[in-house]
């Protein structure tokens, strides 16, 4: 791989092959590590980027049940760190100029443009405790 960004993973946790991960994150040019806590892929990365806990951002996530559940930030972010879909956002503009995002509803209208399943939920209508997605 030439980049590869991992967005709120250490991929140490998840292998259990610590010296193919070792050997993968060591022969990829570009990594970057988005994350709110230290990890173990942080030492390989070309550039690490604070990313909001959950507690620390609004916005959405989807279940293995395929249910759609937002919440919203209850503490202030730390620092630097900025919601996933913001620094995406920042990236994306760097890259093609547009209009940027603004807040969790404008992704999640974005989503929904794209992907069929989203398309008839917004962000004020969700519930906190789930919603099927149809």
């Amino acid at each position: 791989l030439d980049a590869l960004w991992l967005l709120g993973v250490d991929p140490f946790e998840v292998c259990e092959d610590h010296d193919l991960v070792q050997a993968a994150l060591e022969n990829v040019a570009f990594l970057v590590v988005q994350a709110h806590t230290k990890n173990g892929a942080f030492p390989y990365a070309s550039v690490v980027l604070p990313m909001t806990a959950p507690a620390e951002a609004d916005g959405t996530y989807t279940n293995a049940d395929r249910h759609i559940q937002r919440f919203g930030a209850v503490l202030p972010a730390k620092g630097e760190a900025k919601p996933a879909w913001k620094a995406f956002s920042e990236i994306s503009l760097r890259l093609k100029p547009g209009r940027p995002w603004f807040n969790a509803d404008e992704v999640g209208r974005a989503l929904g443009a794209e992907v069929a399943a989203f398309a008839n939920h917004s962000f004020d209508q969700l519930p906190t405790e789930g919603l099927p997605l149809v």
